[in-house]
């Protein structure tokens, strides 16, 4: 038997990751990367701890022995940076949804005037050349009395400066929505069977630099932290999972270590 290498570890890499869909063992997603955005890869295993009490009856139950069962390996993958695949799972959504919406002119859209609030107008994005007339007879110009805040995913007409325009006026709109690209991410609709297949492709920096692969066929995934918007501090999203043995594979993870030059 060949002298085995010795060497302390300090793992730098990379993951990649693909999905699987619903109900499905087969890859059909491309392989995204985390751009060298992975700031943990942690790998644990579970295990129970179990006490033997005494049956005698004298011994009122005393403890005899005890003893560590081994459980499920498990996962913890924390990242950093963000596409809009990685933080759809992130927000526990299963994927982004490309969005592609041209410039689009719309006509006679109603809207309720609050005299003290902003009033949402539909799932409109950032919209430009809006006009306002009375809903009534559509001849009174409100153009005027109003004012409007826009941008992506939102619409807000709001009471304009010293307008004396009545409380619960009903109105008609025209604008024209501005054209977006984008995506669109549906928070908390990751289905129960979500997996994942991940690649970690490394080197250990205290060996010269050597590769080291870590290989996960199928995991479960789901996130275990939060997203804190208003936050100043760059984001993290930790994910946790357990490898699930596909039928066609003979491991459910597997580790390449590098062989001494």
């Amino acid at each position: 038997m060949p002298e085995l290498h010795n060497t302390a570890v300090r793992g730098r890499g990379n993951c990649r990751m693909a999905l699987y869909p619903s109900g499905s063992d087969v890859l059909t997603n491309k392989w995204f990367s985390y751009d060298k955005g992975t700031t943990a890869l942690t790998q644990s295993m579970e295990s129970e701890d179990i006490e033997v009490p005494s049956s005698d009856y004298e011994d009122d139950g005393q403890v005899l022995d005890s003893a560590t069962i081994p459980g499920s390996m498990q996962y913890e993958i924390t990242i950093r940076r963000f596409n809009a695949q990685t933080l759809a799972i992130a927000l526990g959504a299963a994927t982004a949804n490309k969005k592609s919406v041209a410039s689009t002119p719309v006509v006679d859209e109603p809207v309720t005037f609050d005299a003290g609030a902003a009033v949402k107008v539909g799932d409109y994005g950032a919209v430009t050349s809006v006009t306002a007339v009375d809903a009534a007879t559509g001849l009174v110009d409100h153009t005027a009395d109003i004012d409007v805040e826009s941008g992506p995913g939102y619409f807000f007409v709001k009471p304009a400066q010293g307008t004396s325009l009545a409380d619960g006026t009903d109105l008609l709109l025209d604008f024209t929505v501005e054209a977006d690209a984008g995506y669109t991410i549906d928070p908390n609709t990751l289905p129960s069977d979500f997996r994942a297949a991940l690649i970690w492709m490394g080197r250990n920096s205290l060996d010269s630099g050597r590769h080291v692969t870590h290989d996960i066929p199928m995991m479960t995934l789901r996130p275990t932290s939060s997203i804190d918007w208003q936050s100043d501090e760059p984001q993290t999203a930790t994910f946790t999972g357990k490898p699930i043995k596909r039928t066609d594979k003979t491991y459910s993870t597997r580790t390449h270590w590098p062989d001494p030059a």
